[in-house]
């Protein structure tokens, strides 16, 4: 991480330092997001908070519960050696997942620091909330951490204490607005010697197809999720349907299934969704100059249509 003069305006909540990058601040402030903020603005404000929150706590949420695509199992089993002095949560979003997390490594390290890391104020308050029982926090961010890592090395760099584990959960990695080559190009500067990064992965299974896609089909978006993402574009309603398009491409490279989401009257990206194919993901990010220390999912027959995969990184080391 580079060294620099700490530029941020840091203020308190609840007696933790929040560190507010200033491009987020103003957004957050009424300013109007950056042009290539898609899915990142559908978080803003106290109505983005509210709005995400009923989307992950919807009965069918398919991440929900504690068998859901042994992603728990998988996640304890990629940690279970890793001793790190600090946990770098990028969008831990109301930060429960967390909690387990901070239990497993605690075990063997005591003095475990956490540090959440959140483009929405709200949703940062919350994790704090939850996690201050269990972990100390000396401090939490409000930063864009796709688009400003230069902004969280830096922050970094005056609170967390090596080595680091940072994660990125909840299959966020599929949503990334600027992208996988860009996202991991600046990570890689991040995981100095002895950091590693933790990652939930959405994957299409042997028999996906188009037409089994929930996220091509209109009838399948629940309301609360179209109250979500109506943040970026306005309340649709009984619109939804006239409002939306939705385009599918694939990445032969990575291995993913892109489906973007289309406001039909701005021409505008509201959301990406990306389920990956296992294997070219693995091949790509090797191929980025990473370790894969630990790599399981949830796929175990041809007929599975999704699933989920877990990753831990490391940046491979020159001599």
């Amino acid at each position: 991480m580079a060294s620099s003069n700490f530029p941020a305006s840091v203020f308190h909540r609840e007696k933790i330092p929040i560190a507010a990058e200033r491009t987020v601040a103003l957004v957050e402030s009424g300013q109007k997001p950056p042009l290539d903020w898609s899915s990142r603005a559908l978080y803003i404000g106290a109505r983005g908070t509210q709005n995400w929150l009923s989307v992950v706590h919807e009965p069918n949420y398919p991440l929900r519960g504690k068998n859901s695509y042994v992603l728990h199992k998988n996640r304890l089993a990629a940690i279970k050696d890793l001793v790190p002095a600090t946990l770098v949560s990028l969008g831990p979003g109301d930060g429960i997942d967390d909690i387990e997390i901070v239990t497993a490594l605690k075990t063997q390290q005591a003095d475990l620091k956490y540090i959440p890391v959140d483009i929405s104020s709200d949703l940062l308050a919350l994790a704090l909330t939850n996690l201050k029982p269990h972990i100390d926090i000396p401090v939490s961010i409000l930063c864009d951490f796709e688009g400003k890592q230069d902004f969280l090395a830096q922050v970094l760099d005056k609170y967390a204490q090596s080595p680091i584990l940072f994660s990125l959960l909840g299959g966020t990695v599929g949503n990334l607005d600027l992208g996988e080559a860009s996202f991991f190009a600046k990570f890689k500067q991040l995981l100095q010697s002895g950091n590693h990064l933790l990652l939930d992965i959405p994957l299409a299974g042997p028999s996906w197809t188009a037409e089994s896609e929930p996220r091509l089909n209109t009838a399948l978006y629940s309301d609360a999720f179209q109250r979500f993402l109506g943040v970026g574009s306005g309340q649709w309603n009984s619109q939804f349907e006239k409002r939306i398009e939705f385009s599918l491409e694939y990445d032969d490279q990575i291995g993913a299934k892109i489906i973007t989401i289309i406001d039909k009257l701005s021409q505008r990206t509201i959301l990406k969704f990306k389920r990956y194919e296992w294997d070219s993901l693995l091949r790509w990010l090797k191929a980025c100059g990473f370790a894969i220390k630990f790599a399981q999912c949830s796929i175990s027959s041809a007929q599975d249509l999704f699933g989920m995969g877990v990753i831990l990184l490391s940046a491979i080391e020159v001599n």
